[in-house]
């Protein structure tokens, strides 16, 4: 009962977050015209991130082994809960851009910001479409020395501990020769498994893992690299 009460508050917390980023962001972005927009993501979504977790009652540990911390890199994670994109908020990532699915565009708040603020929506069943997506991002990443986020398992509904991989992520670090940054999150799936919306309260670990060099792969071995990172993180998690 308690749990379902303090999901039902974190639901809010969210909401009203939105809601309130919408009002004051959007005039803020116009105002700097645009200047603001990765301190916007990064704080203000900071906020958003670390405000739903503390109303459920979940904390978090971070362990951060990366060398090359402030270069642009390509961050993926694994993907097994709906805190998932919490954890990834509050991480306050620097100047990073989402990759999310093109539904959450059926959010109002998600539309107005994430459109605003550049992130990428993609159609996940239309192949060429999302390709398309990612390259017309690809130009202001680059331009911009930006870093890039991605979910590889593309939906937190997946049979076993980590699901296959798609190539996105991966062909996004070739085509910029950015490094693989692997983010391990660990426990989130014991709180609040798959889709459900009901959280228990407890710790998450989220270790920030040392790059992954794109530059020994080429375009034709994609398939190898997904490989041997996906492999990385059966190995962390104990199993695939």
């Amino acid at each position: 009962m308690i749990a379902t009460l303090r999901s039902a508050a974190s639901m809010a917390v969210f909401i009203l977050s939105l809601a309130l980023i919408t009002v004051v962001g959007v005039p803020l972005l116009l105002l700097s015209g645009f200047r603001l927009r990765d301190h916007l993501i990064r704080h203000l979504g900071g906020f958003v991130g670390a405000a739903v977790l503390a109303t459920a009652g979940v904390k978090l540990v971070i362990r951060d082994h990366r060398l090359r911390a402030d270069q642009p890199t390509v961050f993926i994670s694994n993907h097994s809960s709906t805190l998932d994109m919490f954890v990834i908020l509050a991480l306050r990532l620097k100047r990073t851009r989402f990759v999310a699915k093109h539904e959450l565009q059926f959010n109002p708040f998600f539309f107005i910001i994430g459109r605003m603020t550049g992130q990428v929506f993609l159609q996940r069943q239309d192949r060429e479409k999302a390709l398309l997506a990612l390259d017309t991002a690809l130009s202001d990443i680059r331009r911009e020395g930006l870093s890039l986020y991605m979910a590889p398992e593309g939906t937190r509904k997946h049979e076993g501990v980590v699901g296959p991989f798609k190539k996105g992520a991966f062909h996004m670090a070739l085509k910029t020769g950015y490094p693989i940054t692997p983010i391990l999150i660990e426990g989130a799936s014991a709180l609040a498994h798959g889709g459900s919306l009901i959280t228990r309260p407890g710790t998450l670990t989220i270790t920030l893992h040392e790059e992954v060099d794109s530059s020994a792969y080429v375009p034709e071995q994609v398939d190898r690299f997904v490989e041997v990172v996906r492999n990385r993180y059966c190995a962390w998690l104990g199993g695939c």
